[in-house]
């Protein structure tokens, strides 16, 4: 069978004619595998010991370099990624991956050198682009970053990692009312982006703009969603080299984030089979199996946490969040107490305490755990929504329309909610066509956020009020 031009072409340098580059090879570093944790040093010794029988082979290099990033090795991993340039000049990953790991070094001018080198050889590889563009930024080379930024900004407009980087270029660069449309740009791309939020706060505050800047703090405080990250196949290829406890209970994490609860578990287990003594995995697996409401896994797992560390407050909370699924509401209540009084700043314990106190009548105390929680989380939704029923029940109607008028900007699942109180305290206290006004909003925003039976239960009453109107022109 005839093997294809590209093949062929690649052939010499795979049998052992190097590119007269390679003649400047710098060393293979040198490694002590016996260092690394038993789960990590098998991947590590294999791919060292197939780079030392074949140093001159591209390939096999920037496998190792590959698995030295993904255990955090940097120094190892640049010489590593290094010699794959210079066995294989023209292969994209290796300058890439070069790249990736010089900016995570803070080699910012190396960094720049190697993203072009990459780009170079594939122009339209996105993560490239961003990252070239932010070590130029870094380096202070303002419009270039921003031509960049704004050349990706053709193929890529709904990014949001475009647009946080296109708002800091812009910003750099003194154009404040473009950093501001990036910024939001970049916030309504991803809703929950706590750094673009935080960016507007400051651009706000510089703006004078205070009630602005209040909100997007607000805003920045109550993400709770991770950072969007850019589909990066090569660095995903990387990520998933790690073999050690920790990356395990990474993978679990993003599973649990994603809904995906079994392989959460599994990914813990797999965290624990090679550490036991591992806190944060019991804990996960505590919250995870929350989830399947396996109570008694979940308390399996608060004990072997609790044995290991006694002060883990996030263990305690969530054992608390078990007992009060049972109705439980002594013991819930004095595991969050117990959270408490290890970190008296955990906003969901005092609003889960609140919670258990609503559910044994004592409403001023759970009035106060729910302002701590705001305190502790400002924009704290939940604590929000749980403040506000506990006024309305305490007939203090106008604090709740002070409480919530200034924040039913954000249409997420509790907004609905929010604006269906806020419209009964309206019509408590007289405010009807404000009270109509808040009641449609909410209907709209349920619907859209497929709560179908309270927007049934809101058009409803809606209607009733609007007879009642009309009664009284």
């Amino acid at each position: 069978m005839r093997m294809p031009v590209a093949w062929l072409l690649l052939l010499p340098l795979a049998a052992g004619v190097q590119d007269p580059r390679a003649e400047r090879l710098p060393p293979l570093p040198e490694l002590r595998p016996e260092r690394f944790e038993p789960a990590i040093r098998e991947t590590v010794s294999a791919a060292y010991e197939q780079a030392r029988r074949r140093p001159r082979d591209g390939e096999v290099n920037g496998r190792l370099g590959m698995v030295l990033q993904a255990h955090q090795q940097l120094e190892s991993a640049t010489r590593a990624y290094q010699r794959a340039t210079l066995l294989q000049p023209k292969a994209f990953r290796w300058h890439y991956l070069l790249g990736t790991v010089r900016a995570e070094r803070g080699e910012m001018e190396h960094a720049a050198h190697s993203l072009r080198a990459a780009l170079d050889r594939r122009r339209d590889y996105f993560p490239a682009q961003l990252k070239l563009a932010e070590a130029l930024l870094a380096l202070g080379h303002v419009q270039a970053s921003l031509d960049l930024y704004e050349q990706a900004a053709e193929a890529h407009g709904d990014s949001a990692l475009l647009h946080y980087g296109l708002g800091r270029a812009h910003l750099a660069a003194g154009n404040l009312r473009m950093a501001e449309q990036s910024y939001l740009r970049a916030c309504e791309a991803s809703r929950d982006f706590g750094a673009a939020h935080y960016a507007l706060a400051r651009l706000y505050t510089t703006l004078g703009d205070t009630a602005k800047a209040e909100r997007q703090l607000a805003s920045y405080r109550s993400a709770r969603a991770p950072a969007p990250t850019a589909d990066d196949p090569l660095l995903q290829e990387v990520i998933s080299l790690r073999s050690g406890a920790r990356a395990h209970l990474e993978r679990g994490l993003v599973h649990q984030q994603d809904g995906e609860i079994e392989q959460a578990i599994a990914a813990y287990h797999h965290a624990l089979r090679i550490q036991p003594d591992y806190v944060q995995a019991h804990v996960n697996l505590l919250s995870a199996y929350i989830g399947l409401r396996d109570w008694d896994r979940a308390t399996e797992h608060y004990e072997k946490a609790i044995a290991l560390h006694p002060d883990s407050a996030e263990a305690h909370y969530n054992y608390g969040i078990v007992l009060s699924r049972q109705g439980r509401r002594r013991r819930a209540h004095e595991a969050l107490r117990q959270a408490l009084e290890i970190n008296p700043l955990y906003a969901e314990a005092h609003n889960n305490i609140g919670y258990v106190e609503v559910q044994e009548g004592h409403l001023e105390l759970a009035a106060k755990h729910f302002r701590l929680a705001l305190e502790q989380r400002p924009g704290y939704r939940e604590a929000q929504y749980n403040l506000a029923r506990v006024l309305m029940r305490r007939r203090e109607v106008h604090e709740v329309i002070a409480l919530l008028e200034g924040s039913i900007d954000d249409a997420d699942d509790y907004a609905p909610r929010l604006l269906h109180t806020l419209a009964d305290a309206c019509a408590q206290v007289g405010l009807l066509e404000k009270a109509i006004s808040y009641a449609r909003q909410a209907a709209e925003v349920a619907v859209s956020r497929g709560q179908h039976t309270l927007a049934r239960q809101i058009r409803e009453e809606l209607s009733a009020a609007e007879k009642e109107r009309s009664k009284h022109p």
